[in-house]
């Protein structure tokens, strides 16, 4: 199996994310924003360098800048 990348929230524009990582990332790889219990689905919209683009696909209201991102490793399908 293999093992979850996390990311950190930078940037809070509406639906759309910017995120910071550390491990490798792809375009249109499914990503949850975490907050508190719940995790929102987004997908990988742009990445440059560090960071990447993502748009949730739920409400994001509350997401907040350090909130924590997981990504699966899988293409939104």
């Amino acid at each position: 199996m293999q093992e979850v990348s996390k990311g950190k929230i930078v940037g809070v524009n509406g639906n759309m994310l910017t995120v910071e990582f550390e491990d490798q990332v792809i375009q249109n790889e499914v990503a949850y924003a975490i907050q508190g219990e719940t995790r929102l689905k987004s997908e990988v919209i742009r990445i440059r360098g560090n960071r990447a683009d993502l748009q949730v696909f739920e409400n994001a209201e509350g997401l907040k800048i350090g909130d924590e991102v997981e990504f699966t490793g899988e293409l939104l399908s």
